[in-house]
């Protein structure tokens, strides 16, 4: 489910765990003395790879979400688990297997793969330094965001706070968690082959009293129909062979030319959010400076109109000091002030306006260069030529300003 959190106000994401879940019964985990440690280590993992673990709550303490999130449907004896939310994410098995009406089945290629695995196996390697086992492997739990090249773990730590490591005895915790530390192994070869195929092979979620060699057996006899390279299909051979003294940095080592190529393609990434972020910073100048030129634009407006009315001298007209960003404003939009609103916006929509020359004039007028400009009267009578540093003075001094109020 989707909340708001109430105190960050952001978009989180609750996972509930049912009591009669047929697969990881949850027991007793408010008694358990291992509770607040567990809590304490998946909160505190960051990994780029992994969708990070915010807390647990129970019904006790959801009045911190907004009850639009469909919160009045959690159990109070349900926990239920607050990781981060990642807008417009799918999963690896929505995007691969799942057939939508109109919409082709994504290609698949080995590169992809590898990179997948690559960082299946950062986020495992930071998960285990921790002394902890993910246990979640299935492609409903990784997720890719906008760039596609990029997974996150979902769900890391729902298989601890379920109960199954709960229920273990204190003197049993060290060999436990080497085991499921070998079946994060296992499990991350299958959800591969899975992905190869674009099939699953066998529901191991379904099924969590099977043999875990059963499984190995399973998805051994299908590595040999991968229509795939020999490394690929060594690597996960590797994998899915995995014993309880198996380590991420022993898979890691055997893929260290894939790694050089995934931060060639990270470089390349951060080099285009680069360029992106240089255009959004432009473009965000840009609109300062013209709102501050809509802001001058309407006191001259409103200048001139009282000069008209009450025939008085004003800073905008022939011979005031202001004329020449009056004369700016026409060389600029191409329409005078003489023009109302309607009539402006019509001739702004009538294609009339050369854009390219417009931000070229913004851009100099930023930036201040000694370059000259000339600037001719709606009558083409006069041209005063002055410099776009003059008129930047000229510009700024009216924000410098302190501002005039008149008592009516």
């Amino acid at each position: 489910m989707k909340a708001i959190d109430g105190d960050e106000k952001c978009p989180v994401v609750l996972k509930r765990l049912h009591q009669d879940t047929n697969v990881l019964p949850y027991h007793n985990l408010h008694n358990s003395t291992l509770h607040d440690d567990i809590i304490f280590a998946w909160s505190t993992l960051r990994h780029e790879n992994l969708v990070s673990f915010k807390g647990l709550i129970n019904a006790d303490y959801l009045h911190r979400y907004d009850e639009s999130s469909v919160i009045k449907e959690v159990k109070t004896t349900d926990p239920t688990l607050i990781y981060e939310f990642y807008h417009g994410a799918e999963t690896l098995h929505a995007l691969y297997l799942v057939k939508i009406k109109g919409k082709s089945i994504l290609s698949l290629k080995e590169p992809r793969l590898f990179s997948y695995l690559c960082q299946s196996l950062a986020a495992l390697r930071a998960i285990h330094q921790s002394g902890l086992a993910y246990g979640m492997f299935h492609l409903k739990n990784m997720i890719t965001t906008a760039n596609m090249n990029r997974i996150l773990l979902n769900y890391g730590g729902a298989e601890d706070f379920c109960g199954l490591r709960l229920q273990k005895k204190m003197e049993n915790l060290q060999a436990d968690l080497e085991y499921r530390q070998r079946r994060d192994f296992v499990d991350l070869a299958c959800t591969m082959i899975d992905l190869s195929l674009k099939k699953i092979v066998f529901n191991r979620f379904e099924n969590p009293s099977i043999n875990l060699d059963e499984v190995v057996n399973a998805y051994d006899k299908v590595i040999g129909n991968l229509n795939f390279s020999k490394e690929w299909k060594h690597i996960l051979r590797d994998l899915l062979h995995a014993t309880t003294s198996s380590t991420c940095a022993q898979y890691m080592s055997k893929l260290t030319i894939h790694y050089v190529a995934e931060m060639e393609s990270l470089t390349q990434y951060g080099r285009y959010l680069e360029v992106q972020l240089s255009k959004s910073l432009h473009n965000d100048r840009l609109f300062r400076l013209l709102a501050k030129l809509c802001f001058v634009y309407g006191a001259m407006v409103s200048s001139l109109e009282e000069m008209r009315v009450g025939n008085t001298a004003s800073r905008w007209s022939e011979t005031g000091d202001l004329y020449v960003l009056r004369l700016f404003f026409h060389q600029l939009f191409g329409f005078d002030e003489n023009l109302d609103t309607l009539n402006a916006v019509n001739y702004a929509l009538s294609n009339r306006v050369n854009y390219g020359e417009l931000i070229s004039l913004l851009n100099k007028l930023d930036c201040g260069v000694t370059e000259r400009i000339a600037l001719r009267d709606r009558h083409k009578q006069h041209i005063l030529i002055v410099s776009f540093e003059e008129l930047k003075e000229v510009f700024l001094s009216l924000f410098e300003e302190p501002p005039t109020f008149q008592n009516k």
